[in-house]
């Protein structure tokens, strides 16, 4: 990175000399001098900036949250959830299933109008508070993700859309781990 900026900062300079007074494009020597330093300060004041650490980071920036999540195994059920940003939510699905797969409780893309997790894109936001439609019953309920440990998000139904085993089968508590970054993967 420290190479990039040095080259930008060269090349800033290399473009000055261009203006010289050999070509004609500038009345004094001193015009040139103070042209060289103004870039020069501009340069460094460039250089200061893009070497500050970006302190701010939004929990749920698109680039983090968008893409597909997966859990450890839940209790003999596998559970993940895909999200994506758009039109200010914050929107997806997810997908629990038990170990011989004889109860799914999953999505397709086509049906994220009738089974879904939803919330509006709240930037700064340390926890969204998702709205969440079973596939399986169709029972709505909540949920919250938040940001967990290095990467992660940690799930939680605060209220449940049905009972679980009849209505869902999504776990109460889950750390989901990225496994995509592109959600329709």
């Amino acid at each position: 990175m420290n190479q990039l900026i040095s080259l930008f900062v060269l090349s800033l300079l290399l473009c000055m000399s261009c203006n010289s007074p050999k070509n004609g494009l500038q009345s004094s020597e001193n015009k040139n001098i103070e042209s060289e330093k103004e870039t020069t300060d501009a340069a460094e004041e460039f250089v200061a900036v893009m070497e500050e650490p970006n302190t701010y980071m939004d929990p749920f920036d698109p680039d983090f949250i968008s893409g597909k999540w997966e859990a450890e195994d839940q209790n003999g059920f596998s559970f993940g959830t895909w999200f994506y940003v758009e039109d200010g939510y914050v929107s997806g699905q997810y997908c629990a299933m038990n170990e011989d797969a004889s109860r799914i409780d999953c999505g397709t893309q086509d049906e994220v109008n009738m089974c879904y997790l939803k919330s509006p894109y709240l930037v700064g936001k340390k926890i969204l508070e998702l709205e969440v439609v079973s596939c399986y019953a169709m029972k709505k309920g909540k949920a919250t993700i938040e940001p967990y440990g290095d990467g992660q998000i940690k799930w939680k139904l605060t209220e449940s859309p049905g009972t679980f085993g009849v209505d869902h089968f999504a776990p109460e508590e889950a750390i989901l781990f990225k496994t995509s970054f592109d959600p329709w993967d």
